[in-house]
């Protein structure tokens, strides 16, 4: 049973390390195998269900109170919302491959799409806590911007994300065969459209979206 449980972990590592690393090699592989949602299913929704877990236990930190309201809409935000964030994403970014001559499905862009998730999952906690520590030590001023900790949560979710789109380059790239310059444009346009949607759109209302 060790045995298994160590050459399991070993196949994650190893799983985990072409995705973040090889990109290009990952998605070539993944795009010629049977389709399967479960693997990008699993980082959107644990890492929706660690933020929540995150945040429930941090505002318990901060605040020493919850009522079952504000547990539904953390619960909404933090754990329903991802979805239909990863939904939203993956629409527009199939639409805008398929006007750059992309050949790839809706379900197949779905799930590579959702293995892109996987650095901004993998960092998610610590953008939540970010946004509690900021919302405690909001009175408190800085003398260095640098040891701000929402400063330090911004960069890293900045970071992060600029490895997800260099994962949905190769995404799009290989689930679309087009080139790397098509699935670059395809990339930034998208990430404009959701920018815009967010800021003008009826998306404002709930803030950036928890992609």
């Amino acid at each position: 049973m060790f045995i298994i449980l160590v050459h399991i972990i070993f196949a994650m590592v190893s799983w985990i390390n072409n995705l973040l690393l090889h990109p290009d090699a990952f998605f070539a592989y993944i795009t010629g195998e049977r389709t399967n949602m479960v693997p990008p299913l699993a980082i959107v929704g644990v890492s929706a269900a660690v933020s929540f877990t995150v945040m429930i236990i941090g505002t318990l930190l901060v605040s020493n109170s919850l009522d079952v309201t504000t547990i539904l809409i953390m619960f909404e935000w933090f754990f329903v919302l991802p979805f239909i964030a990863w939904g939203i994403f993956s629409g527009i970014l199939f639409l805008i491959s398929f006007l750059f001559s992309g050949t790839g499905s809706l379900i197949a862009t779905l799930q590579n799409v959702g293995y892109g998730v996987l650095p901004l999952a993998l960092i998610n906690p610590v953008t939540v806590l970010g946004r509690l520590l900021f919302f405690r030590t909001s009175h408190v001023v800085y003398s260095n911007l640098y040891y701000n900790p929402q400063f330090f949560s911004i960069v890293v979710f900045l970071l992060l994300f600029l490895w997800s789109c260099y994962l949905w380059v190769y995404a799009i790239k290989h689930t679309h065969k087009v080139s790397v310059k098509r699935s670059i444009a395809a990339v930034i346009v998208s990430v404009v459209i959701v920018f815009i949607v967010e800021l003008y759109g009826p998306l404002s209302l709930y803030g950036p979206l928890p992609l």
